[in-house]
């Protein structure tokens, strides 16, 4: 029974069960839990059915509602992409597939895939899930083309490339990323901050406003803000990295991240008098492995990293001497359903390798809560003031 299986497993006093619930109840839910407290009393309503049941019910529901808002004429766009972040699974399961081409979930996706609030990693990821529920209707070479008049969303055309200034690495299309300028041409004697900034989710040029607005107000006028674009994840790859790196490579594309972002740095440095003491990257969930490995590796020119809301797994990274004289701001939520242990841990274990660290807490769990400018701000001024507090 679904109720109480999750709640035994939830009781569990290992950390590694608590976290596997909280990712795969989403997916029966169709909704998102800000704790372990409101999981639990979502659970007690749907006591002794089972999860299958459940989730059937839920996903007949939310097909329902995106009807209803197709037929109202409402921009289903942000429910579509919810669909994509919470019931990833269900594609595979044969009775929920049955259940949404029963009730015409093919034909209302079509509708709501030319609306230009879907991402595309939704766009990407429902494309398959077309093809899994109707092959018949939606063969792979309809699939395929539909992926590619996607995939040319990913740029803006016209006045919104140019301000964000889209570039390219060797002119090769998957080695995208943009530069947001100072907005002080007035900057420091020493030069400019560099952030580089490693987005969490699918890292897609969706990140652009975010980043473009809140991150690059919160680093202040005199930061020269790097986004970066990481490949994109098309339905071929599902398990795939979004950020490959040489310790975590990835079998979809045929390099891995750290030379191109050195190399959009350089081109960074070239174009702005940077102060090569004030390189920083930022990396949230998926973009937090990365980040830490930016500061980590051989030679690098980072002087530290902002990490939100990530993990920590230093078998996976390069050795940690080399955080010694290195910054290392963590930002974690006690509520977010990676657990405090890999934020404690990255804190006092790159501590130890001789780095300045601290782990700052908030609330709300997974994703970005209450004031998050403040919450930049802060972190790049830790990192810039040297003398304030190391771990304790």
């Amino acid at each position: 029974m679904l109720a109480a299986f999750f709640e035994m497993v939830l009781e569990a006093e290992e950390a590694d069960v608590n976290e596997w619930v909280m990712n795969c109840l989403p997916s029966y839910a169709w909704r998102t839990f800000e704790s372990e407290d409101e999981a639990k009393r979502w659970l007690n309503e749907y006591q002794d059915l089972p999860s299958e049941a459940v989730a059937l019910a839920k996903m007949e529901d939310w097909i329902d509602d995106l009807a209803l808002m197709v037929k109202a004429g409402d921009p289903p766009g942000p429910e579509l992409n919810q669909l994509v972040e919470k019931g990833f699974h269900w594609p595979r399961h044969a009775a929920l597939q049955a259940a949404a081409q029963r009730k015409g979930l093919p034909d209302l996706i079509l509708k709501v895939l030319k609306h230009e609030s879907v991402t595309e990693h939704a766009a990407f990821i429902i494309a398959d899930w077309l093809g899994r529920i109707d092959p018949q209707r939606f063969p792979s070479t309809e699939i395929k083309n539909l992926v590619a008049d996607l995939n040319k969303r990913e740029i803006p055309a016209g006045k919104r490339q140019t301000e964000l200034h889209v570039r390219t690495i060797d002119s090769d299309p998957l080695k995208k990323w943009i530069l947001h300028p100072p907005l002080d041409v007035s900057l420091p004697e020493a030069g400019a901050g560099l952030l580089v900034v490693l987005p969490g989710g699918d890292g897609s040029i969706d990140f652009a406003p975010f980043v473009q607005d809140t991150i690059r107000s919160a680093a202040g006028p005199d930061f020269v803000i790097l986004q970066m674009i990481a490949p994109p994840i098309t339905p071929m790859f599902k398990n795939a990295m979004v950020w490959p790196l040489a310790h975590l490579p990835d079998a979809r594309i045929p390099f891995t991240m750290e030379p191109v972002i050195l190399a959009a740095v350089n081109v960074a440095r070239i174009e702005h008098r940077i102060d090569p003491n004030r390189i920083w990257v930022m990396g949230w969930s998926s973009g937090g492995p990365a980040a830490y490995e930016l500061v980590l590796m051989p030679d690098s020119p980072f002087s530290g990293a902002l990490v939100a809301m990530s993990i920590f797994m230093p078998n996976l990274l390069s050795p940690l001497n080399g955080a010694k004289d290195k910054s290392f701001y963590v930002l974690h939520s006690p509520q977010d359903f990676i657990a405090m242990r890999f934020p404690e841990a990255a804190s006092s274990q790159l501590h130890e390798a001789g780095a300045r660290t601290t782990l700052v807490e908030y609330e709300g769990g997974h994703g970005w809560h209450g004031d998050v400018a403040t919450k930049i701000r802060a972190a790049i001024t830790w990192l810039e003031t040297p003398d304030q507090a190391r771990h304790p």
